[in-house]
């Protein structure tokens, strides 16, 4: 996807707490893990003691887990949702 078009598309913000959830993971620090090792995209929002508050964007888990789920399964990303409902 060109950055134009990247700019022009609407980003849904999401907390920590609500990626996990979105991502079906149990702990935020399996986030936490991944923002460490910059494995995920993400975004560092104001200053803090620790450098800011994470933010991450739906839109971009959506596209980083169609890459990572293509890559390990050959599943699409509305494959693996589907087949994870029905598990």
């Amino acid at each position: 996807m060109s950055e134009k078009a990247k700019e022009e598309r609407k980003l849904t913000p999401l907390r920590i707490e609500q990626t996990v959830a979105y991502l079906g993971l149990k702990k935020e620090a399996q986030i936490y893990s991944l923002v460490a090792r910059r494995k995920i995209p993400y975004r560092r929002i104001g200053q803090g003691k620790r450098g800011g508050r994470l933010i991450f964007y739906k839109e971009e888990l959506d596209d980083w887990m169609r890459e990572k789920l293509h890559e390990a399964s050959g599943l699409t990303l509305e494959e693996w949702k589907k087949k994870r409902e029905n598990d």
